[in-house]
């Protein structure tokens, strides 16, 4: 169990909390701090968004797109134009399986992005924790069913940069965060390869068995 979960915990949920005291001013500073980072790259730039003031402005200036809507800027990303689309350098790539019948999809992350994922992705089992007093679940392990984390690489202008499906992403970001001992690991699922065919699953699961099977999942 980890040293002081008590501590540990009220740091994650604090900022949590008080945005939950107000709303409507907690996320206009997430769209004031979205914007300043938009403002830097050239979809953002081209749509004005250092000069948004107002929510109803950016709702006019970012109107809702599909993946699709977003491939041309995304193509520009891998080949090495990074401010197409985002302010900071691309230190990976999350991969969806899509849904029945589409291509998977490929999303950039930042170093910000993924440090925000690693923060909150386990806010929501903590809450539970700690509105009930149980404690106890941080001293047994999490049990995960994760695609890997690790895939192969893209060529990213000169860089070549590693990708892999989200799932296993954030398990990764957001288990060490919480402190939470994940059965199987993202490294003894990433060890199994990214196969995705109905023996490959098999083994995945066979996995999850044989290292859970004697632990105390909680």
């Amino acid at each position: 169990m980890v040293s002081d979960p008590k501590a540990m915990i009220d740091a994650l949920l604090q900022p949590w909390y008080q945005a939950l005291e107000n709303p409507p001013t907690a996320q206009r500073q997430v769209l004031d701090l979205l914007l300043e980072g938009y403002a830097q790259t050239d979809y953002g730039a081209r749509r004005g968004a250092g000069q948004i003031r107002s929510i109803e402005e950016y709702r006019t200036a970012f109107p809702v797109v599909t993946y699709q809507d977003l491939q041309p800027v995304l193509r520009r990303v891998m080949e090495g134009d990074t401010a197409a689309l985002v302010a900071e350098p691309v230190e990976g790539w999350a991969l969806t399986r899509g849904a029945a019948g589409r291509e998977s999809r490929y999303i950039p992350m930042t170093r910000s992005d993924l440090a925000l994922r690693a923060r909150y992705s386990p806010r929501a089992l903590l809450n539970y924790v700690h509105r009930k007093g149980r404690y106890d679940i941080l001293e047994g392990y999490c049990l995960i069913q994760t695609s890997p984390s690790e895939v192969g690489t893209l060529k990213v202008g000169d860089r070549q940069i590693r990708y892999g499906y989200s799932s296993g992403l954030y398990a990764r970001q957001g288990a060490p965060g919480a402190q939470l001992r994940l059965v199987p690991t993202q490294d003894e699922i990433d060890a199994l390869g990214s196969g995705q065919t109905r023996l490959d699953w098999e083994r995945r699961f066979d996995l999850i068995y044989r290292r859970a099977k004697d632990k105390p999942v909680t």
